[in-house]
């Protein structure tokens, strides 16, 4: 593999110039396309997830402003959502402040993990590329795929409070490397989970598959000051109580952590070293016994938290807070190590959580050392400052109530969509919990608030319609609410898909532009140019000679026969869960024209 856009902590050196953007870091090399993507991660904003659908389906750097395009939005999901499995902790999907249909279609691609007696907290993405150009007649060759590993100290949402990532790719090879064997045992543990019983054999054999490849990678490339790497995942089978083996070790002489989330036993166990040991972590959870353990104790200063040094873009002002998580340790007799990932300082995550961290092993002469105590916390035009005391008498005594909804998902919730001669009912089956709480679903909910029932053995929606049904079901408990998926059986999937598609495509005009943006080799470009262009009017007759739609969309049909001769089958996918009034006539001939040729041409993808 060449060298491209690899970055292995490139935020540390500069919070202004060495930023990364996670839907540039999804893209993969020129000349290949997504295969198939794991991404792992506490909490999940379905907001967030439509970025990611769309740099993976679109394979491209997507413009703020195309957000909210449909087309796009849609075009989007139906290129990834057979390719893309989320995987997030089943109490942390952050109930959405937009309203739109299109969530329902994201369904088959998030799943929910319940871990007991703790939560799941790795942040991850394993992803495969394959070559573009790859066919089934094609003689393999090592270079046909490869698979990029992110390591992440963020969740999948908006938050932007400051973070580290880290890229790693590597080609396949043809025999196992033992080296990977705990990151397979990472997504074989997400095999066996509950929340992957109801995915699709399809999905189920992608995520083994890729687990498969991830044991063959010979090797994934390393930065410049790095000469070795291991992989760490925590909190399942073998793999619990594993953290404090890994970081507590008494021939450590040096370590260096950086934890927005710490206690105090933990800390203890970490600074039982006879050198230096500096902690950055954030002002709220600081104590002055917990000072005191270290030599020096950085926070993130408040300019920052308010945006006034670092400035994004012209997006409004937030909160931030330092969210990543670092451990930096100097051994004695043994070379310097740097972990990255999703451990906090905490007992939670030490002894009860799911976890991952990546451990990169610094070579003899690597700087990461210098770049950590000077670049980073000693730069006096940096993010950090120091502390040595905190007002605890300033301290909240009592922190607010926090709302767990764990008792009602071990309860092990489940519906059933009923038809009814007006719309759907929706039944809601569960076991015994502990505290009252209500339920609605998503859609019925973010269009009627008022539509939240108390949560029983047999609470039922009625009148639901076709569009609004999904598994996704609002949760609210004294006020909280969160958004969770609750297995559903009955929901004419097909159908229910259909809805949403007519919704976005209720006309002749918005069918052929969506079929034009469908063949479009360039999504962005064809989104600005769709706000300006009318292709065909509104009574489905061709417009003036001059815009020609028909011809043009033809002239792409017949680049697709030569190219993509699949994307054929799509547009006919299409065409047959709309209402027959909103495919133009004419267009019916064009695809069989354009099938014809490609059955004649004789290549199929």
């Amino acid at each position: 593999m060449t060298a491209w856009r690899r970055k292995v902590g490139k935020t540390i050196l500069s919070h202004q110039h060495n930023r990364l953007y996670f839907g540039e870091m999804l893209l993969p090399e020129p000349g290949y396309v997504l295969d198939f993507a794991v991404g792992l991660t506490y909490s999940l904003d379905l907001e967030a997830l439509l970025g990611v659908q769309m740099s993976l389906g679109m394979l491209d750097e997507i413009d703020t402003k195309h957000k909210d395009d449909p087309y796009y939005l849609l075009e989007a999901i139906r290129c990834s959502a057979d390719k893309i499995a989320v995987f997030c902790n089943a109490e942390s999907i952050k109930l959405p402040q937009k309203q739109r249909s299109v969530f329902a279609l994201l369904e088959q691609s998030v799943f929910a993990v319940q871990h007991n007696k703790g939560a799941f907290h790795p942040k991850l993405w394993v992803i495969k590329y394959t070559r573009s150009d790859y066919s089934s007649t094609h003689i393999k060759k090592r270079d046909d795929s490869y698979i990029k590993v992110i390591t992440l100290s963020r969740n999948l949402t908006f938050d932007r409070s400051l973070d580290l990532a880290v890229e790693m790719t590597g080609s396949i090879g043809e025999s196992d490397n033992e080296k990977h064997r705990p990151l397979y045992d990472l997504l074989e543990y997400l095999m066996k989970n509950d929340a992957t019983k109801n995915a699709s054999l399809i999905k189920r054999e992608k995520i083994r598959g890729l687990a498969k490849d991830v044991l063959r990678v010979d090797s994934f490339e390393l930065k410049d000051g790095f000469d070795n790497y291991a992989f760490h995942p925590f909190g399942f089978k073998e793999y619990k109580g594993k953290a404090a083996a890994l970081l507590v070790n008494p021939n450590n002489k040096e370590i260096f952590i950086i934890s927005p989330f710490i206690s105090k036993g933990t800390l203890e166990r970490l600074t039982k070293v006879r050198g230096k040991k500096t902690l950055v972590t954030r002002r709220t959870e600081l104590t002055n016994n917990i000072i005191n353990l270290f030599d020096d104790v950085y926070v993130v200063k408040d300019a920052v938290m308010t945006d006034e040094v670092i400035e994004d873009e012209k997006e409004s002002q937030s909160y931030r807070d330092i969210h990543a998580k670092l451990y930096f340790i100097d051994a004695y007799q043994a070379q310097k190590t740097l972990l990255i990932g999703s451990l906090n300082t905490t007992e939670s995550a030490f002894f009860n959580n799911v976890e991952f961290l990546l451990e990169l092993r610094c070579k003899p002469n690597s700087r990461m050392k210098s770049m950590l105590y000077e670049d980073l916390i000693k730069d006096e035009n940096g993010v950090f400052e120091r502390i040595t005391a905190v007002d605890e008498t300033a301290k909240v005594l009592e922190e607010g109530e926090t709302v767990d909804f764990q008792d009602i998902l071990a309860a092990k919730p489940s519906a059933v969509v009923i038809p009814e001669s007006e719309g759907y009912t929706v039944q809601i089956s569960i076991g015994l919990f502990n505290e009252p709480a209500e339920i609605a679903p998503l859609y019925a909910y973010q269009a009627r608030p008022a539509s939240l029932l108390p949560l029983k053995q047999g609470t039922e929606f009625t009148e639901i319609p076709l569009r609004e049904l999904t598994e996704f079901y609002v949760l609210q408990r004294r006020g909280v609410r969160i958004l969770v998926k609750i297995p559903t059986t009955g929901i004419p999937t097909k159908e229910r898909d259909g809805a949403i598609l007519k919704e976005i495509i209720g006309n002749k005009h918005d069918f052929i532009k969506y079929v034009a943006f469908m063949l479009s080799d360039e999504y962005a470009l064809m989104a600005s140019a769709a706000q300006q262009s009318v292709l065909i009017n509104q009574n489905g007759t061709s417009t003036t000679a001059r815009n020609e739609p028909l011809h043009a969309v033809y002239e792409s049909l017949l680049k697709a026969v030569a190219r993509r001769p699949r994307r054929l089958d799509d547009i006919e996918d299409i065409m047959m869960m709309l209402d027959k009034d909103v495919v133009p006539e004419d267009f019916w001939k064009l695809i069989a024209s354009a099938k014809e040729a490609a059955q004649k041409g004789g290549r199929r993808e």
